[in-house]
């Protein structure tokens, strides 16, 4: 279980006691524990003998920990909106036939090893009206596509899709018509479904 505040924990499912915890802010500065005003919503996902969990640490990171005692196996850094980095889960799948995790921090949505966090691929979101967006739905992919959702602030939102070939990111088409960020859409026989 993942807590809003950034306190994530490992519950024995037959009696509900804690086996292991961890605060990933712990010897953070005051500023690094904060978490905006939603908090942390993203869910955690298991991959493996790993728990990824998003945190707010040094501008935003996806953090891999041990599921049987919580240590720290890797972290990868890619700065969120504000530094925040909390809110889109991220996706565990495979592209171009290798195990990838796709995840929307921000600004950018990334390809990362499953391995040791390194990017695979990234594509940046660019700014509208001089700043950077947010995103807080999960990306959805169909094959080698990958469709997200994200929000620019003070504008409309909307939806985008990449392809992902020979390790590469590009944009082939954008929607503002499923102009959502919060709300993830669902991939289903080639198609994506949104409310």
């Amino acid at each position: 279980v993942y807590g809003i505040d950034g306190k994530v924990a490992c519950l024995d499912a037959g009696t509900g006691e804690a086996v292991w915890s961890k605060d990933l802010h712990e010897g953070q500065s005051r500023f690094a524990r904060k978490v905006g005003a939603y908090g942390y919503a993203a869910s955690p996902v298991l991959m493996g003998d790993l728990v990824l969990v998003t945190a707010r640490l040094d501008g935003g990171a996806l953090i891999a920990l041990d599921k049987n005692n919580g240590d720290i196996k890797w972290k990868a850094f890619h700065a969120g909106h504000e530094g925040y980095a909390l809110w889109s889960t991220p996706v565990v799948t495979t592209i171009e036939g290798k195990p990838c995790i796709v995840w929307l921090p921000g600004p950018s949505i990334v390809g990362l090893n499953p391995e040791n966090g390194e990017t695979v691929w990234k594509h940046e979101i660019p700014e509208e009206n001089g700043k950077v967006g947010c995103a807080a739905a999960s990306p959805v992919i169909i094959g080698n596509r990958v469709v997200a959702q994200y929000d620019p602030p003070h504008a409309r939102g909307y939806t985008f899709c990449l392809e992902v070939e020979d390790g590469k990111a590009r944009k082939i088409w954008e929607s503002r018509n499923l102009a959502k960020w919060f709300l993830s859409c669902v991939g289903y026989d080639g198609c994506v479904f949104g409310v």
